[in-house]
């Protein structure tokens, strides 16, 4: 009868439910604890300052400035050599692709004009043969 009390499923059901509650209980107490920390001022350490105080190094004199100005000038005057080169290049072949360009659409035109044309005279014959059966009908 014992076997059977602990298998029936009531205390197994009992000690299912208090596990539950105690870990839903523990998982609260901890997020309380986390939300709320604890209010008691951290003890300071108090440190005495130095006695020798000495003027900072400047970082950036004259000298690197005005080296630095110069380099830049420098890569300013390489990049725009650079562009009036690519505008040179880019004024000496654009009439040329302009030229391809309206030859290309000249070219193209002039296709579609002998397809249409063909189609015209196609379009003629047929006409003309449903004329002739007309006539003779």
């Amino acid at each position: 009868m014992t076997l059977a009390y602990l298998f029936d499923g009531t205390a197994a059901q009992a000690i299912k439910d208090f596990l539950s509650i105690t870990a839903g209980l523990l998982v609260c107490a901890v997020l309380i604890k986390q939300f709320f920390p604890k209010r008691r001022p951290e003890p300071r350490e108090i440190v005495n300052q130095p006695l020798e105080i000495s003027k900072a190094q400047k970082r950036f004199n004259r000298e690197f400035e005005d080296a630095r100005h110069a380099e830049i000038d420098r890569r300013m005057n390489m990049h725009e050599a650079q562009i009036r080169e690519l505008q040179e290049k880019l004024s000496e072949e654009l009439p040329e692709i302009e030229r391809r360009i309206n030859q290309s659409g000249e070219d193209r035109a002039t296709g579609i004009h002998e397809r249409v044309n063909e189609v015209l005279a196609a379009v003629s014959e047929v006409k003309g043969e449903l004329n002739r059966m007309r006539r003779e009908n």
